[in-house]
């Protein structure tokens, strides 16, 4: 059995750097379980040394130039992709990108939804042409996989769809995350935060109007409760970003806030897990490995009551959204000075990031692959 997997958009800034992982993740996991299926992942050349595509053996890498405009991308998906498929007798076309093709081969999508990303202007391209063409994916896609029931419910609620043909899959934990020792955290705690507690974000550029929010929310806590608590700040191009470097420079507690960049990712891990507590209110639609992550080294967390990430956390977790500053000023208060209560979040996280499993996410991966071709 032979699968294209149309990789194009994935690594265009079109969708999550984390959602991105996962995909890449299943596929990858897929191949190691089936090893006499093919596979054949199509991207931009100029994408070749992309880190999320390091574990795909390069003879499975099949490089083509798409041209990044609206009349591109249809020439792609009607004219070159099909002749592809055509040519190399494919038996499934899976699109990473939430795009269908014209082509008559039976196809399964990825439809994750889209990362805002303001700076790109392929991705504000690509995010017209996708809404555009969200409708025919949805009909020709003998198979749909997206990250959440809500996601699912909005696909059949809007577009009239059967909910057989979506399949919600789901992270886990990654195996690297662990406890860590009291003398491990207090390096870490020397090394990224002045050698005191801190509460740790991740984010990135595209999310800064949020970090502004949870900054604003750091100082209501601060001012309240008199401490030394830190803010870490762990995402990409936030140091670039001239107007949060700006309001940085501006904020009262400007000193208890450090910001990181392209942190590896033995170091990341650290990081998170000597937290005190991960703030996390972003609200899109995402896979949740990293508060599965907090849960595994015993860190609490503070989610999002708008994202879809209340389904892998359920009462593991605290909730305030963003643009709330004192709810979400009153959760940090809240899991400081009540050490019961932080006992008890950790003890709920524990058992919560046990209940996820990539094996299982693989089965029903490998299970949604099959009815699409099945259903050809």
């Amino acid at each position: 059995m032979k699968f294209i997997i149309d990789c194009q958009p994935i690594v265009q800034d079109c969708i999550h750097p984390s959602t991105v992982e996962f995909i890449i993740k299943c596929h990858q996991l897929f191949m190691q379980k089936k090893p006499e299926t093919e596979w054949l992942f199509i991207l931009d050349k100029k994408y070749a040394d992309n880190e999320i595509l390091k574990e795909i053996p390069s003879q499975n890498i099949l490089f083509k130039k798409v041209i990044a405009n609206q009349f591109g991308r249809k020439f792609w998906y009607d004219y070159q992709l099909p002749a592809l498929i055509k040519k190399n007798k494919v038996d499934l076309l899976i699109t990473a990108g939430g795009v269908a093709s014209s082509s008559s081969i039976s196809q399964c999508a990825w439809v994750t939804g889209l990362y805002d990303n303001k700076h790109s202007k392929e991705a504000k391209k690509y995010s017209k042409f996708y809404k555009k063409r969200l409708q025919k994916t949805l009909e020709l896609s003998k198979a749909i996989l997206v990250l959440s029931e809500k996601a699912k419910r909005s696909l059949i609620e809007k577009n009239n769809l059967s909910g057989r043909k979506i399949n919600v899959l789901r992270s886990a934990a990654e195996e690297d995350f662990i406890q860590l020792t009291w003398g491990e955290k207090e390096s870490v705690k020397t090394k990224y935060a002045a050698g005191t507690e801190y509460f740790i974000v991740l984010a990135d550029a595209q999310q800064h109007a949020i970090i502004i929010n949870v900054m604003k929310s750091f100082s209501v806590f601060k001012k309240r409760q008199q401490s030394n608590m830190q803010l870490v700040l762990l995402g990409n191009g936030l140091k670039n970003d001239i107007d949060f470097v700006e309001k940085l420079e501006t904020f009262k507690y400007r000193n208890d806030v450090h910001v990181y960049d392209n942190i590896n990712e033995d170091e990341l891990r650290k990081i998170i897990s000597a937290a005190y507590i991960l703030v996390h209110p972003f609200n899109e639609d995402e896979i949740g490995t990293v508060v599965l992550n907090a849960f595994k080294a015993n860190v609490p967390v503070i989610i999002s009551e708008k994202g879809n990430l209340a389904e892998i956390a359920a009462d593991a977790a605290l909730y305030a959204d963003a643009d709330d500053i004192d709810k979400l000023a009153n959760q940090m208060m809240l899991l400081y000075k009540d050490e019961k209560l932080r006992n008890k979040q950790i003890e709920k996280g524990e058992a919560q990031w046990q209940k996820f499993s990539l094996d299982e996410t693989i089965m029903q991966f490998e299970n949604a692959i099959m009815q699409a071709v099945d259903n050809q």
